[in-house]
């Protein structure tokens, strides 16, 4: 007697046999059908069921059934674009309008976040910074956004207003116009006046040039109304420029008044009038009698503030020599090979070069830090706030 097999497989394969053998005589039933179709019998037996199919009409008409069955069931599985039902297509459709909202949402948060950044962290560490006697050191703010260098900036930040003013109100217009419908074109209209009206620039003063060969002057009872560009051998300012002055030679003296900015660049810059902006300069030497308001940056060999010279913002020097006699409103910032100071210094000291000296008279309200090679020199009647943070400069 045969022992029966353990194994499933076989188990299987024996009650497949049976199962044929018992049907085949008679009609095929749907699991022998579905597994002729799927290809899941032997070759054996497939041609049994082939052959008996060939043979009986009904049983041949339930393996087409099957194999039809098979074919749309793997194509439904296969389906990639399956059609929504009527309910869940609506519900898209809603979802999609609201997300227009939603989108405009998310925005008037971003803004309201972007604004709470900037009150909560960035102005009060710009107040701290102006507070603390820093608002004009910085070499970048005094070169690029206080306009110094090149006033074309004010016309580039108005030419990014413009630009955002236009870009919210094109966004505006998509926004809305499909909640507007018949009337977005004249909100557009409303939307475009109000923006050309607020990007319509003020009228700006005529700016002047003068370049007369050896002397350009501007007389003691002459006023500029406007920015003046001077280029000659010598420039001698007597009267009043009621804007920028820019000047190109080889002397140039400020005797008189300027409201603006003084960019400069000569072999020599005297200053004995009255400067309400800054001072930027590109010299041999600059010499400051008069009164600067604001702040004075320069690149030159020897720069020197009289006893009667004042500066009321700060100093940003990358010279040979700096010799301060007079005051100075707020700081001191000296990439210098030798520094000398004997006026009032109303900030602190930031300076990095040879030698440091502090000469008798001299008066410094806020920290001194020095980076040289040698120790500061500082007389016993000079005033100091703290005393000098030195660093030994490495070579």
């Amino acid at each position: 007697m045969n022992e029966s097999s353990n194994n499933p497989d076989d188990r299987l394969d024996e009650h497949l046999d049976e199962h044929l053998d018992d049907h085949l005589d008679d009609h095929l039933d749907e699991m022998t059908g579905m597994l002729y179709v799927e290809g899941q019998l032997d070759r054996q037996r497939a041609q049994q069921v082939s052959a008996h199919a060939q043979d009986c009409p009904s049983c041949r008409t339930l393996l087409r059934a099957l194999e039809r069955e098979s074919r749309l069931l793997t194509r439904s599985m296969l389906e990639e674009d399956e059609p929504l039902p009527s309910r869940l297509a609506a519900f898209q459709q809603s979802a999609r309008k609201s997300m227009q909202w939603i989108w405009g949402a998310v925005f008037g948060l971003a803004a309201t976040g972007a604004y709470a950044l900037y009150t909560e962290y960035v102005e009060p560490m710009q107040h701290r910074f102006e507070e603390a006697g820093f608002g004009g050191s910085s070499v970048l703010n005094l070169m690029i956004f206080q306009g110094a260098f090149w006033k074309g900036w004010q016309s580039m930040l108005t030419l990014l207003e413009v630009l955002a003013l236009l870009t919210i109100a094109g966004s505006a217009v998509v926004f809305l116009r499909r909640r507007l419908r018949g009337r977005g074109s004249v909100f557009a209209m409303m939307v475009a006046g109000i923006c050309a009206a607020a990007s319509m620039p003020s009228p700006a003063m005529a700016t002047e040039f003068r370049n007369l060969g050896d002397t350009v002057e501007v007389a003691k009872d002459e006023t500029i109304k406007g920015d003046l560009f001077a280029h000659g051998h010598h420039v001698k300012i007597e009267g009043t420029v009621d804007g920028d002055l820019y000047v190109f030679c080889q002397g140039a003296d400020i005797e008189g008044h300027v409201t603006g900015d003084v960019i400069a660049f000569a072999q020599m810059l005297r200053v004995n009038g009255k400067v309400d902006g800054n001072i930027r300069s590109f010299t041999n030497t600059t010499l400051v009698s008069g009164n600067v308001t604001k702040n004075l940056l320069t690149f030159a060999e020897t720069v020197t503030i009289d006893p009667a010279g004042k500066v009321g913002g700060s100093i940003t020097t990358f010279v040979n020599t700096l010799t301060v006699d007079g005051g100075v409103g707020r700081d001191v910032l000296a990439f210098v090979n030798e520094t000398n100071i004997a006026g009032n210094i109303g900030g602190g000291i930031q300076a990095q070069g040879n030698t440091l000296r502090f000469n008798s008279g001299a008066q410094v309200n806020g920290p001194v830090k020095f980076k040289g090679n040698r120790p500061p020199d500082v007389s016993s009647g000079a005033k100091l706030a703290l005393p000098v943070a030195f660093t030994q400069q490495t070579i």
